[in-house]
This record gives C-alpha cells, sequence and structure tokens, in this order.
C-alpha cells in the first residue's frame, strides 16, 4: 500500500518512500543533492523488516536456529546498505544516516505501553551487529525516547506518552551536521496534560483523588484499589468528584475483583477477551514461580509470532 505512489512521488516532489523491505538492500539507499547536485547527505532508509524478508523457515528447523538465522540476516541487510552507503559517500565528508525498526538490547521501556520485544520474528537485537560506519542511526519502535551504546544510536520515541506507568519526558532530537559529526540537540515536546497512576487501598487514594478533582491542571489517571469492588470504588469516586467530569479517573480497576474474575468467567466474556488476556488468565490458574510463568510467556509470544509470520 505505502509503496503504490512510490513512482509518482519521488518523481513530482521528490519524496522518496520505503514501504517494505526492497529486493536489494542497497536500493534502499539515496544520496539528497543540493541545488547543484552536490550530495549533501546519504540516506539508509531501511524500512520495517519482517523475518520473511530475511530468511525462509526451513522444514524441521527449531525456533531458535530459526531466530539465529534471523538476526544473522538482519545484520547482513545493514551491512549491504552501510557498505552502499559508503559506496556513494565516496570518501567525501559528508554524513550518512539509516533508519530501523527493531528492538535494541538494553531499550528502555515501561510496562502495558505496547511496546513489543518482538518485531515479526526478530527478538532483542545486540548494538555491536550494527555498522560502524553510519554517523547517525534513527530508530523507531521503542516509545521512550533514548539513546543506546552511543550517543548517535537513538530512538526518537513517541511524541506521546503511551500508558498510565510512562513518566520519561518526550522530546525531539534537532540533529545538525558538521561534515560528518552529529551535534544533537533534544528539544522537549510540550505536555499538556499530567498522567498519573494511582494504586493503593481507599485510605490512600482518597486524598490524591480530592486533589486532582480539586485541580486547575488538566489531569489523565488510572486508579487501582486494593480494598474495594468495582461498584464501590466507582460510588465513592463519583461521590468525590459531585458530577465533575473534569480530570475524572480514565480508568477505575478493582485489584479485588481482579483476583475474584479468575475464579470464574462466562463464555461471553472469553468472545471479547485478546488472546494474550486468555493466556494470562491460564497461567494465574496455576501454580508457578515468576520465572517459569515468564518463561512460558516467552514460549506463547513466540508461538504466536511464528502462526502470524505463516500467515502473513
Amino acid at each position: 500500500f505505502l509503496n503504490a505512489p512510490r513512482e509518482l512521488l519521488r518523481a513530482a516532489f521528490p519524496i522518496y518512500i520505503f514501504g517494505s523491505a526492497s529486493p536489494e538492500p542497497e536500493e534502499e539507499v539515496i544520496a539528497l543533492r543540493s541545488e547543484s547536485g552536490e550530495p549533501e547527505l546519504i540516506i539508509g532508509a531501511v524500512p520495517y523488516l519482517r523475518d520473511t524478508d530475511l530468511v525462509s523457515l526451513a522444514f524441521g528447523e527449531n525456533l531458535a536456529e530459526h531466530e539465529k538465522k534471523v538476526v544473522a540476516g538482519l545484520q547482513n541487510h545493514y551491512r549491504r546498505v552501510a557498505e552502499k552507503a559508503e559506496e556513494l559517500r565516496a570518501g567525501r565528508d559528508i554524513p550518512v544516516v539509516l533508519t530501523g525498526h527493531f528492538f535494541l538490547s538494553g531499550g528502555r521501556t515501561v510496562p502495558n505501553d505496547g511496546m513489543r520485544e518482538y518485531i515479526g520474528g526478530i527478538g532483542a537485537f545486540d548494538v555491536s551487529l550494527l555498522p560502524e560506519t553510519p554517523d547517525y542511526y534513527a530508530l523507531g519502535h521503542i516509545h521512550q525516547p533514548q539513546k543506546i551504546g552511543a550517543d548517535h544510536i537513538r530512538y526518537s520515541g513517541s511524541p506521546l506518552k503511551m500508558c498510565f506507568s510512562d513518566t520519561a519526558p518526550r522530546v525531539v532530537c534537532e540533529i545538525e551536521f558538521t561534515g560528518r559529526t552529529p551535534h544533537i540537540t533534544e528539544l522537549p515536546v510540550p505536555q499538556f496534560s499530567d498522567i498519573r497512576r494511582l494504586c493503593g487501598n481507599w485510605d490512600e487514594l482518597e486524598p490524591q483523588l480530592k486533589s486532582i478533582a480539586a485541580s486547575e491542571t488538566e489531569i489523565l489517571c488510572e486508579v487501582s484499589a486494593n480494598d474495594l469492588s468495582g461498584a464501590e470504588l466507582v460510588s465513592r469516586t463519583d461521590a468525590l468528584f459531585q458530577k465533575r467530569m473534569r480530570n475524572y479517573p480514565l480508568i477505575l480497576r478493582s485489584a479485588k475483583a481482579e483476583v475474584h474474575a479468575v475464579k470464574a468467567i462466562t463464555p461471553e466474556q472469553v468472545a471479547e477477551m485478546t488472546e494474550s488476556q486468555i493466556f494470562e488468565l491460564r497461567l494465574k490458574r496455576e501454580s508457578l514461580s515468576d520465572a517459569e510463568a515468564n518463561d512460558l510467556r516467552d514460549l506463547y509470544r513466540q508461538a504466536v509470532l511464528a502462526v502470524k509470520e505463516e500467515n502473513a
């Protein structure tokens, strides 16, 4: 879909689109030129890479072997892009920038923000496997802005916070080059709402909610009560806010009710749940250590990814 208008846009503006992996990685390298035609910046526009872009699944191959091949395929893809970029640079003092969409080992994440550590069949990719010749890596996927391994390897992050547990400030990186040397300035993204996550018993939550109800600042909050049912939590919250909708919690959750919900759930409720939610409920019914549960989550995630890739 993204590639459909690419030739028209390139000829008319020019705008370059790389909506999927090119048959030859070298085709993803472009030189941006001045009005006089001299190259000023070389881009390795590597798009989102699925594992089927990198390697084919061999009959009888186990998942661990396949993952190793996928990582090797990703490394080879970037090596070829970087080599083509160096060929275009031809020793001149102009910068090379590579893009990417995957999870680098050591990346900082927060729970429940929708970020997956697996992209397609690609798990965490070690920063040491990236080519050293590019002058800047502009990466996407992790929602928190950060650098990994070196100052010039960065995730831009999302401009908006993706969940209530995310407290990291948002920035836009402005990059200026002197020759091949990047000068990086982090520009803060204005936040017009305060995001909070409140957890505890009602006697701890009540004063915080009173403060939120009286605040002139817009506050988006999630509330989880340990000692109240869902109906009790809603009733007490309603009484505090007295029908005022400003700053009324977006999510009211009863941790007490969630424990009981594991024991009794109807087929209709199951039909409305995601596969991951059903799997989590199944885990809660077993006497598992945290390590055992995490191992099963990893295996479940790998199985789901394998099925999705086969059906894509």
